[in-house]
C-alpha cells in the first residue's frame, strides 16, 4: 500500500512539471502584451500590413488562448481535490490565496492606475478634469471588475472559486462520463451566450457561469491527457493542432480586418473566441502529456503573484522612462516598436519576477511562523 502511494505522489509530482513550464511561459507572454499594449494599438488604428503589424497582431491574437488555459488548469486540480466539495474549507483554504490578493491589489490598483492614467491624459477632459473625478471613474470600473486592465481576470477567478464546490458536488453525482458531457453542454451554452452579449461585471453571476464550463473542461480534458502521459505523439500532435488553430485565426484576424462582426466571433479579447479555447483545449493535452524531468514548482508558484504585481512594475519602468526621456508615457513605444518593447518587456519581467520572489518568500516565512505557533 505504501508503495503505491509513493508512485501516486510520484505521478502527480511529474504531471505538474509541463504545466508549470506552461505557467512559467504564460506569465512573461502575459507580460509582454501589456508592457507592449501601445505597439499593440498604434498597429490596430493604422492597419497598414507592416512588420510591426504582423509581429504585434500575431502576439495579440495568441494570448487569449493562454487566459483560457490558466482557468482550464485552475479548474483542473481545484476540481481534482477531492476537499473541493467542502464548501466552508475550500472557501476558508482559498481566502488567502485568492480572494485576499484580489482585495488587497484592487484597492492598490484603484489608486495607482487612476494616478498614472489621469496624469498621462488617458480621461477625457471633458469628462474628468481632475484626479478625484478620476478616482471616481477608476472607483466604478472597480465595481465591475476592473481596478485596472488585467485585474478583472481575478475577479472572475474569484467568482469561478465561489461556484467550484457546486461543480464538484456536481462531479460527485453525475460521475466522470456525466460531468464530462455537462462540461461540454456547459462550454458550448456559455460561449454563445458570451459572444452574443458580452460582459458588464466580470465578477458577475452571469459572467462565471458562461465560464463554468470552460472551468469544468479543464478537469476533464486534463483527466484524459494525464492516462496518456508520456505518450509523444499524443504531445506532438496536440502541440500542432493548437499551432494550426492559432495560425489559423490569425490569419482570419488578417483578411476580415475591418469587418467587426466576424472579427467579434474570431478574435475577441477576453475569453471566450471560439478559435481561442480550441487551441487552448489542444495546449492542455500538449503540456499535460509532454515529459519534462525538471521540477519547476518553485518558479511557477511565483506566476500568481507575478500576474498581480507586473502592471505596477510596468507603471514604475514607463514613468522613469517618461521622466527621462521627455517622453509622453503612451507614446513610448511608437518609435522603433520591435526593440523598445522587447527591452522593456525583459526589463518588467526580470523586476517582476524578482518582487513575486521576494513575496512569496515573506509569505513562506509567515507560513512557518504560524505553524511553529
Amino acid at each position: 500500500m505504501q508503495k503505491v502511494w509513493k508512485n501516486e505522489v510520484g505521478r502527480l509530482n511529474q504531471r505538474e512539471n509541463g504545466l508549470d513550464l506552461f505557467r512559467i511561459i504564460a506569465a512573461v507572454m502575459i507580460i509582454i502584451t501589456h508592457v507592449c499594449t501601445t505597439q499593440i494599438n498604434t498597429v490596430g488604428k493604422a492597419g497598414e500590413l507592416t512588420l510591426n503589424y504582423y509581429v504585434f497582431t500575431t502576439f495579440r491574437n495568441v494570448v487569449p488562448a493562454v487566459l483560457i488555459l490558466f482557468l482550464m488548469i485552475s479548474g483542473a486540480f481545484v476540481l481534482k481535490s477531492e476537499k473541493t466539495a467542502d464548501h466552508k474549507s475550500f472557501y476558508r483554504k482559498s481566502w488567502g490565496r485568492i480572494f485576499l490578493p484580489t482585495i488587497v491589489f484592487s484597492v492598490i490598483y484603484l489608486f495607482l492606475e487612476s494616478f498614472v492614467y489621469y496624469g498621462a491624459g488617458v480621461y477625457p477632459k471633458d469628462v474628468i478634469g481632475s484626479y478625484p473625478e478620476a478616482l471616481l471613474y477608476q472607483f466604478v470600473s472597480t465595481l465591475h471588475g476592473q481596478p485596472a486592465e488585467h485585474m478583472w481576470y481575478m475577479f472572475t477567478l474569484s467568482g469561478l472559486y465561489i461556484l467550484a464546490p457546486f461543480a464538484a458536488k456536481s462531479k460527485e453525482m453525475l460521475g466522470e462520463k456525466g460531468f464530462a458531457k455537462a462540461s461540454v453542454i456547459l462550454y458550448i451554452w456559455g460561449t454563445i451566450s458570451n459572444l452574443v452579449s458580452p460582459p458588464v461585471i466580470y465578477w458577475g453571476l452571469g459572467f462565471c457561469v458562461n465560464l463554468l464550463g470552460t472551468f469544468m473542461l479543464g478537469y476533464v480534458i486534463h483527466e484524459w491527457a494525464l492516462k496518456r502521459k508520456g505518450d509523444s505523439r499524443i504531445t506532438a500532435a496536440a502541440f500542432l493542432l493548437a499551432i494550426v488553430v492559432l495560425v489559423l485565426k490569425n490569419i482570419l484576424f488578417i483578411v476580415f480586418r475591418n469587418n467587426s462582426q466576424i472579427q467579434m466571433i474570431i478574435s475577441n479579447r477576453m475569453v471566450y473566441d471560439v478559435l481561442s479555447g480550441l487551441a487552448a483545449f489542444c495546449l492542455m493535452v500538449g503540456f499535460t502529456t509532454i515529459n519534462i524531468k525538471k521540477d519547476l514548482g518553485k518558479a511557477s508558484a511565483l506566476t500568481i503573484w507575478v500576474y498581480l504585481v507586473h502592471p505596477a512594475v510596468m507603471f514604475a519602468v514607463l514613468l522613469v522612462e517618461s521622466a527621462l526621456f521627455h517622453i509622453p508615457y503612451f507614446d513610448i513605444g511608437k518609435e522603433h516598436m520591435i526593440s523598445t518593447g522587447l527591452i522593456n518587456s525583459l526589463l518588467v519581467a526580470a523586476l517582476t519576477f524578482l518582487a513575486a520572489y521576494i513575496i512569496e518568500n515573506m509569505m513562506q516565512k509567515r507560513k512557518n511562523k504560524d505553524k511553529a505557533n
